[in-house]
C-alpha cells in the first residue's frame, strides 16, 4: 500500500529535482527519501525516475502519478492545517444549553468573551429548563449544559460538575429590613415571598426556617424562574431568594439599578448548580476549554466545587 510519506517525498523530487533538496524541504534524510522513492518504485513496478547527466529525471509514469498525488497532497495538508486549529481549541461548533436565571446575560457574556478571540467558533446557545438540560445532555444532543443538578441518572450517561452557590435575599431598598446588613429569619415573618414553585428545595427550606423561628410564611408569587421574582421585588412585592449566578446576572442587566439590596442568607442545604456534559459525545479541546471558562466564572462567583458524598 502506498504510504502518504511516500507521496510526499515524491512529490518534493519532482519539484526540486534534487534528492539533497526534496529531503530538506520534507525534514528527511537523503538516504531516507531515495529509499522512500526506490520503494515506491518496487511497490507500482515502475520506473519514475532516469539518471542523466546527474540529475533525476522523471519519467512519463511520474508524471501521470503528480498529476494524480497533488489534490491529495493539498487535502492531507488543509486537513492537518484544520486539525491543528481544532487541537489549539480556536474552530469547531458548540451546542450550549442554559438554565433561565444565567442565560439572559450572564452566560451570553462568557461565551462573547469566549469566541471574542475565536473567530472560527460556531456556538449554538439554548435556554432550557434544568429538567430539560439533563435530558439533552443525557441523550447527547450537547456539548454543554448549565443546570440545577439532577442525581437520579446522572454517571449513566453523562458526567456531573457541581457547586454550591452562596444565597441572597433580595429585598426593595425601602423596605424596613433593607437597611439592615445581616438579615436573620426572624425578620422574614409576615413579609411575602416571591420566588421558585412551592416545593422547590430552595423554597422549602426559606418556609421551613422562618416557620421554625416562629413566624408566619406567606407565598404570594410562585414562578418557574428565580430571576423573573426580582420584577416583583423591584416593585416592593415581597422579598426573594437568589443564588449568585442570579444576582450577578441581574445586576448585569440592570447596573444603575438601585432599588433592591442583596443580602447574604444561607441556607442548610445550600443551593447547587452543576455543569453537564456528556458521556458518549465526542468531546473536544474546544468544549473542555469552554467547560474551564464556565468553571472559573462560577468560582469567581463564591461557587464552591463539591464531591458527591457531600
Amino acid at each position: 500500500m502506498i504510504t502518504l510519506q511516500q507521496l510526499r517525498f515524491f512529490n518534493a523530487v519532482m519539484k526540486f529535482g534534487s534528492l539533497s533538496q526534496a529531503a530538506e524541504t520534507v525534514n528527511r534524510t537523503q538516504p531516507a527519501v531515495s529509499t522512500g522513492i526506490k520503494t515506491l518504485e518496487e511497490m507500482l513496478d515502475l520506473t519514475l525516475f532516469e539518471r542523466v547527466g546527474g540529475k533525476l529525471v522523471p519519467t512519463a509514469e511520474a508524471h501521470f502519478l503528480l498529476e494524480r498525488s497533488l489534490d491529495l497532497i493539498n487535502r492531507l495538508n488543509m486537513t492537518e492545517e484544520l486539525l491543528t486549529t481544532v487541537r489549539k481549541g480556536t474552530v469547531g461548533d458548540l451546542r450550549v444549553a442554559c438554565l433561565p436565571s444565567a442565560a439572559q446575560y450572564l452566560m451570553p457574556e462568557i461565551l462573547a468573551n469566549y469566541v471574542a478571540d475565536r473567530p472560527e467558533v460556531k456556538i449554538s446557545f439554548m435556554t432550557r429548563t434544568s429538567a430539560t438540560i439533563h435530558e439533552l445532555i443525557a441523550s447527547q444532543q450537547y456539548d454543554l449544559g448549565l443546570a440545577e443538578p439532577r442525581r437520579d441518572i446522572a454517571g449513566e450517561s453523562y458526567y456531573i460538575e457541581e457547586y454550591k452557590l452562596p444565597g441572597f435575599l433580595a429585598i426593595n431598598a425601602e423596605n424596613s429590613i433593607a437597611h439592615k446588613s445581616k438579615i436573620v429569619p426572624e425578620d422574614l415573618g409576615g413579609i411575602p415571598f416571591v420566588g421558585l414553585y412551592g416545593d422547590h428545595y430552595t423554597t422549602v427550606q426559606i418556609r421551613d426556617i422562618v416557620k421554625e423561628h416562629g413566624g408566619r410564611f406567606f407565598q404570594q408569587i410562585e414562578l418557574q424562574t428565580a430571576i423573573s421574582s426580582l420584577l416583583f421585588v423591584e416593585k416592593n412585592i415581597g422579598y426573594s431568594f437568589v443564588d449568585s449566578l442570579t444576582m450577578s446576572s441581574y445586576r448585569l442587566i440592570n447596573s444603575s439599578a438601585k432599588n433592591i439590596v442583596f443580602r447574604p442568607f444561607n441556607l442548610k442545604h445550600g443551593v447547587r448548580i452543576a455543569i453537564l456534559i456528556p458521556k458518549f459525545r465526542l468531546t473536544s479541546i474546544l468544549s473542555t476549554s469552554l467547560k474551564d471558562v464556565v468553571r472559573e466564572a462560577i468560582i469567581s462567583m463564591g461557587g464552591e466545587e463539591i464531591n458527591e458524598d457531600e
